[in-house]
């Protein structure tokens, strides 16, 4: 798991040091990065409806500590994630075909701090039909003793 977040970290710095801050194929990966760069700014302004909107009814969420299916199901986790996160920016958005990435950092209170991140997200029909997360879980092992 650690190594593909730093193969991902890695790519987005590739991307970053080349100037492409936006890298599609074709029209379609233009959309997606439309998609994941609006979706991860209404995540960031914790604006439910904003993220809501994007969601497609089946969404599939994977992350290191948790997977959720059901648009209603990860809107709670969402919520829950507003409560406790202080702040997210985002640092690069790019896709192709059907999918957006979107690597980010979280500024969350103590004990956790800071959480370099990365989203892969597949969209079906102009919605997200799936969120892969990638950080190191370690971080949180203090929150959850």
């Amino acid at each position: 798991m650690i190594k593909a977040f730093y193969s991902i970290v890695l790519l987005a710095i590739a991307i970053l040091l080349s100037g492409n801050y936006c890298v599609a194929m074709n029209d379609k990966g233009e959309n997606n990065i439309v998609i994941a760069q609006t979706y991860y700014t209404a995540m960031a302004e914790k604006n439910i409806a904003g993220v809501a909107q994007y969601l497609d009814e089946n969404v599939i969420f994977i992350a290191p500590l948790t997977t959720v299916v059901g648009k209603q199901e990860f809107l709670e986790r969402v919520k829950e994630f507003f409560a406790y996160s202080a702040n997210l920016t985002i640092r690069v958005v790019f896709g192709s075909h059907d999918q957006g990435m979107v690597v980010f950092t979280l500024d969350y209170p103590m004990p956790i701090g800071i959480v370099e991140a990365a989203a892969l997200l597949t969209m079906q029909d102009g919605l997200i039909s799936k969120i892969e997360l990638f950080y190191d879980a370690r971080l949180f092992e203090k929150r959850i003793e």
